[in-house]
């Protein structure tokens, strides 16, 4: 099993925690989705999330998400949420995209 499969396995494993989290649809994308992730890379994960609070609150809870998320993987996460307002880093979701739920 490779490193990207590995991941997707250990988030299906959470998805009933995730998704109560308001995690509607979870990817992989980045050097790990593509399978050049060195020893040091972070893992890029991409977030559909359910309507929430908005301002700090919306923050405080991506950060929860994401601590959630290096707790289950125990690697650093970068967690983007979706549709990202950058057009350049959306394509680049979209070309690497492996779907966990």
């Amino acid at each position: 099993m490779d490193h990207a499969e590995e991941v997707i396995a250990a988030l299906k494993r959470h998805e009933a925690e995730l998704k109560e989290l308001g995690i509607l649809r979870l990817s992989l994308f980045g050097s790990t989705a593509r399978g050049q992730a060195s020893k040091r890379s972070d893992i890029d994960l991409s977030v559909q999330l359910t309507q929430g609070p908005r301002g700090l609150a919306h923050l405080e809870r991506l950060d929860a998400i994401r601590a959630r998320l290096e707790a289950i993987l125990g690697a650093p996460v970068d967690l983007v949420e979706e549709p990202s307002d950058l057009p350049r880093l959306q394509r680049e979701i979209e070309k690497d995209r492996v779907l966990a739920f």
